[in-house]
């Protein structure tokens, strides 16, 4: 009867553990992803990303680059998946905190990022992440950079969610030919309060078979 009780507490971390990961299913180095073009105008602004390609629209991203080539659509392999852009150089160039808290805004719509997602706001937040990322786009929206650099007072929190860079490369017989425009993505995390009740339903549960066993 103890091990039958041990097994089945294991399941059920296991079940909790397997979960709580879905809840934050990021793409993995070595996917493939899909990108098509999404709001903006000109070069940048926001794409829409397919992980494995498989006709679904998992993310939208903004290119963190400006000198990295990019075409859509197209497929390309995730070399990494990380907090920092890692190119042809070989430099990990870290992403600013700045700019994270921006890509969350954006995804959630709020704050100073509450209105339409139009092309001409996708364009204006693509410029001003080049601007905090040291691309030297030749121009940007002034208004939007400032908001953004007023918000450090209050520190760049984004809490609730993550934000990483997709580093992409184009592969060749198992061989990158040629790296590509990062592209920075959010995504939200659990909530506590969800993890806590789910956890507990799949304890309950554990409960009423253990009950049932021993009754038997």
């Amino acid at each position: 009867m103890k091990s039958t009780c041990v097994r089945i507490n294991l399941l059920a971390a296991a079940l909790l553990a397997f979960f709580s990961a879905s809840a934050l299913a990021l793409p993995t180095s070595g996917q493939l992803v899909k990108i098509t073009d999404g709001l903006g105008n000109g070069s940048g602004g926001e794409f829409s990303l397919d992980v494995d390609a498989n006709n679904t629209k998992d993310y939208f991203s903004f290119c963190v680059e400006m000198t990295e080539h990019i075409t859509v659509p197209a497929t390309y392999t995730i070399q990494s998946v990380a907090d920092y852009v890692d190119g042809a150089s070989g430099v990990k160039d870290d992403i600013s905190d700045a700019a994270k808290w921006v890509m969350w805004n954006y995804y959630k719509g709020t704050g100073i990022f509450n209105q339409p997602k139009t092309a001409d706001f996708a364009t204006a937040v693509q410029t001003v992440l080049w601007k905090l990322e040291d691309e030297n786009p030749a121009s940007y929206d002034i208004k939007l950079y400032a908001a953004v650099l007023d918000q450090a007072t209050n520190g760049y929190d984004i809490s609730g969610g993550v934000v990483k860079v997709l580093n992409l490369v184009t592969m060749h017989n198992g061989k990158i030919t040629q790296y590509n425009q990062s592209q920075l993505i959010a995504e939200p995390v659990p909530e506590p309060a969800t993890m806590f009740l789910f956890g507990t339903g799949i304890a309950g549960v554990a409960g009423i078979i253990r009950r049932r066993r021993m009754s038997n």
